[in-house]
């Protein structure tokens, strides 16, 4: 799984756990705004269904575009 949004000066950071396991913080604070940034990859997820959360953890804004599923 990734999770894709911009980075900038406005971003944030946010903890991100996936079937209440922590798998990781993204950070999208950056010293100029870019689109389309993978802020995050988690590791091999099953089939079946699964629970992600955002939960922010400092800066301003998060912005989480998209979610990819790589097989």
């Amino acid at each position: 799984m990734e999770g894709i949004g911009p980075v900038g000066p406005e971003g944030g950071r946010a903890d991100v756990p996936i079937d209440s396991i922590l798998m990781g913080r993204m950070d999208s604070i950056a010293s100029k705004r870019k689109n389309r940034q993978v802020l995050l990859r988690s590791g091999r997820l099953y089939g079946g269904r699964h629970e992600l959360k955002v939960i922010k953890a400092g800066g301003q804004t998060i912005e989480l575009a998209a979610v990819r599923i790589v097989r």
